[in-house]
């Protein structure tokens, strides 16, 4: 549901309930839950891995008359290089060898500091699409499927971190949450190393 956090002041009674119920049974299609299941365990050589979407709204432009500002890109821009010790930390507690990161077109800065700071075991979609998986090609120009594809690689995730006030982590967050067994899932701007 695009624009999730703008209903997020209406009150509904039960509405936690109602949510979880629809979390649970609006799933994303069999295709795309198996491609994602495939493609994530040939990467990832079957072992748990850390999903993180990323959106540092540093190209997004202008809309509805409001305009990002600047700080706040800067500040996410110099939050890359503040979470990776989370990052590692996190690595570490879940015993999670591989990191799948979902962002943007415009948000490559995060995934360049996260390989300057040695973080191995790096997947993005331009891994997806490299000719070593045949069954994502017919994704790769298509911006709604790799969207939900994303998705699903990030709901099925041992470990989710998420972007805050993002309807695209709240999704994800949500689904999760509705999960028997709640696997983690976290916000960046929660980490310790997070500047605000």
């Amino acid at each position: 549901m695009f624009g999730l956090l703008r209903f997020q002041h209406v009150n509904l009674p039960n509405s936690d309930t109602i949510t979880e119920l629809v979390d649970r049974n609006l799933v994303r299609s069999n295709v795309i839950r198996e491609v994602a299941k495939r493609t994530m365990a040939r990467i990832c050589d079957g072992h748990a891995y850390l999903a993180i979407h990323w959106r540092n709204k540093s190209a997004e432009g202008c809309r509805a008359g409001k305009c990002n500002a600047m700080a706040e890109v800067l500040m996410a821009n110099e939050n890359a290089v503040n979470v990776v010790s989370d990052i590692r930390a996190l690595q570490k507690q879940y015993n999670l060898s591989c990191i799948y990161v979902a962002y943007p077109p415009y948000a490559v800065l995060f995934m360049e500091t996260l390989r300057k700071n040695h973080i191995k075991e790096l997947v993005d979609k331009e891994n997806l699409f490299s000719g070593n998986y045949p069954e994502m090609d017919i994704y790769e120009n298509d911006d709604y499927m790799l969207s939900l594809l994303e998705q699903e690689i990030c709901f099925q995730a041992d470990v989710f971190l998420g972007w805050r006030l993002s309807s695209w982590t709240t999704i994800i967050e949500r689904a999760r949450r509705s999960m028997q067994n709640r696997p983690p899932s976290l916000l960046l701007h929660n980490l310790p190393s997070w500047k605000h």
